[in-house]
This record gives C-alpha cells, sequence and structure tokens, in this order.
C-alpha cells in the first residue's frame, strides 16, 4: 500500500513538471513562425522594392533614348534645310537668267514686263517658276489668268496649234475651279466664254457668260458680257 503511493507521488510530480513544458515549447514555436513570416514579408519587400528601381530605371533610360532620337531628327531636318539652300544657291549660280529674288511680287513683275514688250516665252517660264516658288502664292490666280493670256494670242496668231488652245483654256478654268472670289475669276469666265463663241459653241459660250454677269452683276465684265449675249442672240 505504501509502495502504490509512492509511485502516485512520483507521477503527480512528473505530470506536474511535463504540462508548463509543453506550453513553453508551443510558445517557442509561434514566436519562430511569426519571426519566419517577417523574414520573408521582408524579404518580399525588398524584392518589390528592387523591381520597381529596376522598372524606373528602366523608364527613365527610354526617356533619354526618346530625347535623343528627337535630337536627332531635329539634327537632320536642320541639315536637309542648308542642303536645300546650297542646292537653290548652286543652281541659280549655274542660271544667271534666272531671277534670283525670293520675292514673289519681284517675280511676278518680271514676268508681267516680259509679256508685255511680247516676250512670251521667257514670260511663261517665269510665270511657271513663279507657281514653283510659290504654288499658293497670293499672285497665284494671276498668274494662271495671263498664262491663258499669252496662250491664246500665240493660238490667235497659229490657230493650227491645237496645244495652245488647249493650254489657254485650261489655265483659265484653272482659275475658275480653284480660285473662286478671286477677282480674276470672272476675268477667266468672260475669257472661256470669248473663247466659246470664236469656236461657235454658242450654248456654252451662253451659259459662261451668263456666269460672269451672276458672279459680278454691274461690273464692266458683266456689260460685256451681256454684250456678247445680245449679239448671240441677234
Amino acid at each position: 500500500m505504501r509502495f502504490t503511493q509512492s509511485w502516485l507521488a512520483v507521477g503527480a510530480m512528473v505530470v506536474t513538471m511535463t504540462l508548463p513544458g509543453s506550453s513553453w515549447a508551443k510558445s517557442e514555436l509561434d514566436l519562430r513562425l511569426t519571426r519566419l513570416e517577417n523574414i520573408i514579408e521582408n524579404e518580399l519587400n525588398i524584392r518589390l522594392i528592387n523591381q520597381l528601381d529596376a522598372m524606373q530605371q528602366e523608364i527613365r533610360e527610354l526617356h533619354g533614348k526618346v530625347e535623343e532620337q528627337q535630337n536627332a531628327m531635329q539634327a537632320l531636318n536642320q541639315k536637309q534645310d542648308k542642303l536645300f539652300v546650297n542646292l537653290d544657291s548652286r543652281l541659280n549660280s549655274l542660271n544667271p537668267d534666272v531671277v534670283t529674288s525670293t520675292s514673289e511680287q519681284a517675280i511676278f513683275d518680271s514676268a508681267y514686263k516680259l509679256m508685255n514688250t511680247k516676250k512670251y516665252d521667257a514670260a511663261i517660264t517665269e510665270f511657271k517658276d513663279l507657281l514653283w516658288q510659290f504654288p499658293e502664292g497670293t499672285q497665284a490666280a494671276s498668274v494662271y489668268y495671263w498664262l491663258g493670256e499669252i496662250y491664246l494670242l500665240q493660238w490667235q496668231q497659229n490657230r493650227s496649234d491645237q496645244g495652245l488652245l488647249d493650254q489657254a483654256k485650261q489655265s483659265f478654268t484653272t482659275v475658275t475651279n480653284k480660285y473662286q472670289g478671286d477677282t480674276k475669276e470672272a476675268d477667266a469666265l468672260l475669257k472661256l466664254g470669248m473663247i466659246e463663241i470664236d469656236l461657235g459653241n454658242w450654248t456654252q459660250a451662253k451659259e459662261i457668260l451668263t456666269k460672269v454677269i451672276q458672279k459680278q452683276p454691274n461690273s464692266s465684265r458683266a456689260r460685256i458680257a451681256e454684250g456678247k449675249l445680245q449679239r448671240l442672240q441677234q
């Protein structure tokens, strides 16, 4: 009986010593797990930060490359502009008869003077050169009109050359189609109407002359058109 009681006492002591130990081991394990989670989380954060830094660096490098390309394109455009200027200067130096002034009005005045002195071929060359240099210039409508006048005059002197008549009509038609509202539009229409009269195309002539009157009523051009129409009706 005493022996049994002794073993029970020892068992009780063992149980008492074991229970606190298990609780301590569990706490230690939780702590280690928490530390491990913190370590992993820190490492992930560091990796993300490094990746962000790397991406930002790549973006900065791309911006730098784009800026370099833009600067290179600008330099190339400037170089091309200089080349064109040099080429134009060389062409002018090879042909001293070409007007070197870049003024649209200066070229127009020179061509107009040639036309008035009956140097028609030279006038045509300069008028065309003006259109090449200033295709949308303020004198473009007038240039096409006077080209039409020259071609018409040359055709009247040589009616066997159908090409001259076609060029005259094309020049006047360009004015009426492309420069509607310009002061030369009615003049070009009047010339086209007179050409149709000269060719015996009465119906076309009436239609064109009527447009002149509609576009510029009470003008000198309209009065000329009205006189032509009255003769056609007679």
